[in-house]
């Protein structure tokens, strides 16, 4: 398949495009120039309309990965900071939508973020299910769930095969090393998922074609249970490798790492 990534030069898109590549063939997208990758590159933003409709011409996937960095808000003064991340999570994304539509791609995922229910994540004891209610404490929570809605719009009722992956708390090896494995946040290490399981669920998700419409949650194999992932499991077939809980990482039920 010919799958386009937008933010590809990210961290976890980096990631998720070399899990991509060992299985399609990439055109990456970036505000940023992306590095390391000598195939099909472009520069420029998903709220550029002539850049977009570029962008996924000859695509049979799309990926939505990019964001307006929620760090940010902090750096930015605070109108231009709204409009920033509505440019980029809502404007962007109805663009893509649109284009993907017009090309006649045939799958569209998009990456969107646990923040959708920030101002409501579940206690020790609580179990929090993709049917649940959202509610962000956030800006960016909140625009992620509008571009949410844009792909549920185009999904069932533009006829564009669309899935959303709620991502929780997305790990790399090494920052869980240099975070102390959260022994100073003991009830952090239920909301993690790992890199790599990230990126396969991405894949998978591009490759599951039969399914006009879905939207699901992937959280790591974290022995304690907070975050419902059976949907994610039904509609793709994911099951996470990784888990976390204080002190230890997990890969496929074994301990990979303890301190």
């Amino acid at each position: 398949m010919k799958v386009l990534v937008t933010g590809a030069a990210g961290r976890v898109g980096t990631v998720v495009c070399g899990e991509l590549l060992r299985h399609h063939d990439l055109r990456q997208m970036d505000v940023q120039p992306v590095s390391d990758f000598d195939g099909d590159v472009i520069q420029g933003s998903v709220a550029d309309w002539a850049t977009v409709r570029r962008a996924v011409q000859g695509m049979d996937a799309v990926v939505h990965m990019a964001i307006h960095n929620p760090d940010e808000s902090r750096r930015e003064e605070h109108e231009d900071y709204m409009q920033n991340d509505i440019a980029v999570s809502v404007q962007g994304t109805d663009l893509l939508l649109h284009a993907s539509k017009q090309a006649g791609v045939k799958r569209f995922v998009y990456t969107s973020s646990l923040n959708v229910y920030s101002a409501r994540y579940p206690k020790a004891g609580e179990f929090l299910s993709d049917s649940d209610e959202t509610l962000s404490g956030e800006h960016y929570g909140t625009m992620k769930w509008l571009a949410e809605e844009l792909c549920r719009h185009y999904g069932m009722q533009q006829g564009l095969s669309t899935i959303v992956l709620r991502f929780n708390t997305v790990t790399f090896t090494e920052s869980w090393l240099e975070q102390n494995r959260d022994s100073k946040h003991p009830h952090a290490s239920c909301t993690r998922v790992h890199v790599e399981d990230v990126a396969r669920a991405v894949r998978l998700a591009v490759e599951n074609q039969n399914l006009p419409w879905g939207r699901c949650l992937v959280s790591g194999a974290n022995p304690e249970k907070r975050y419902d992932t059976t949907t994610a499991d039904k509609l793709i077939g994911f099951r996470a490798r990784y888990g976390f809980e204080q002190g230890r990482m997990y890969r496929d039920g074994e301990v990979v790492d303890e301190g």
